[in-house]
């Protein structure tokens, strides 16, 4: 990934989705991702680390190559889907882009040693974590620039939980959040927002002192809604969903590649408390966008569209500097006029979550 970049040259963006696999007939899970990861590795057009095991045996990982353009995204998102879906096939078994399961979520937990270890860690382990989330990868100059970014996006990631909170439903019944997932995830001892670091010493001093407390294993398992990227100079932001609707992915992953960009040189300093945060946090988790979100620069409840218009104005030359608005501004329309995926989802249901699995089964991979 590259350092540096010249004049109106992007940040390249790249995404993590998080899906199920299930039985096609009955939407339950399956426990198969050994089977299929190794299926998609030994195919006639392997990507070795673009399909990959998760935590539960009914999961599994694309990673898609980082991409300058919004069109090779889309591709890269696309091309991944299809790759695990056709390696699912030999398992009999279909991919779901839900972020929560329909029927009973995972149980099996994928047997690594370190996937165990976490198991035994936190017994709760499959109550808290059989869910599905999409993950953004944005590039940065280094390591210093990754943190004064994650300082400050925390107010604003709220908004973006809302136009990517797609999980009202789990195990059959209608949960009365927007994103399910979000509420299931927050209790990992290191997941959510936090106070501002300052500087990469006090983001490692964060860390090492999280580790140390014994409530986690290593670093990986900070779990915070954005964070520098371990192995490469990026942002990892992990607030949202995963999205059945490629475009949706698409869209949302422009507008964190906006809102990085705009984080790298914007010169206020950080100030934002964590109550409030998490105030925030919830709002977006119980509503998405079907009520009120608290304004990134006020911190004040207001409606969840002019929450999202003030992101939008933030974040605008960025966009347009990328040639990113018109895709940003259809997708975020579509979202705000269908009250969010979760609205999406709650339409298409009319009462049955199971109508609804059956229409991400049927959008999970796009048609050729």
């Amino acid at each position: 990934m590259r350092r540096g970049r010249g004049p109106r040259m992007s940040r390249t963006v790249g995404v993590e989705e998080e899906m199920f696999l299930v039985d096609p007939p009955t939407l339950r899970t399956r426990d198969v991702s050994e089977r299929v990861v190794r299926a998609a590795r030994e195919s006639d057009d392997p990507a070795p680390d673009e399909v990959t095991q998760e935590l539960f045996l009914a999961q599994l990982e694309t990673n898609v190559e980082p991409s300058r353009t919004l069109a090779g995204l889309r591709e890269h998102l696309v091309r991944a889907r299809r790759r695990a879906a056709r390696a699912a096939e030999t398992a009999d078994v279909a991919l779901l882009a839900s972020a929560t399961a329909i029927g009973p979520p995972p149980r099996v937990v994928t047997p690594t040693d370190r996937y165990q270890a976490m198991a035994r860690l936190h017994p709760d382990v499959p109550e808290r974590a059989a869910v599905c989330a999409m993950h953004v990868h944005v590039e940065v100059v280094d390591e210093a620039e990754a943190v004064r970014v994650v300082d400050a996006l925390a107010p604003w990631l709220p908004v973006v939980t809302a136009l990517a909170a797609g999980s009202p439903f789990s195990e059959g019944r209608d949960t009365g959040y927007a994103t399910w997932r979000g509420r299931c995830w927050d209790r990992w001892p290191s997941a959510g927002p936090t106070e501002p670091f300052g500087d990469a010493a006090g983001y490692h001093r964060a860390v090492d002192a999280l580790v140390a407390s014994g409530a986690v294993l290593d670093d990986a398992m900070v779990y915070l809604d954005a964070r520098p990227g371990r192995e490469v100079p990026t942002v990892e932001v992990r607030v949202t969903d995963v999205l059945t609707e490629v475009d949706d992915a698409v869209g949302v992953a422009a507008l964190v590649r906006a809102l990085v960009s705009w984080a790298a040189r914007d010169p206020a300093p950080p100030r934002h408390r964590v109550d409030v945060l998490r105030a925030g946090r919830w709002l977006a988790q119980r509503h998405g966008l079907g009520h009120r979100l608290l304004d990134p620069r006020t911190a004040r409840a207001v409606p969840a569209r002019d929450a999202v218009a003030v992101l939008l104005d933030a974040v605008r030359p960025d966009l347009e500097e990328a040639d990113d608005l018109p895709t940003v501004h259809d997708a975020v329309e579509r979202l705000l006029d269908e009250g969010g995926p979760a609205g999406r989802a709650r339409t298409v249901a009319a009462g049955d979550p199971v109508r609804w699995a059956r229409h991400v089964l049927e959008h999970t991979v796009p048609a050729p």
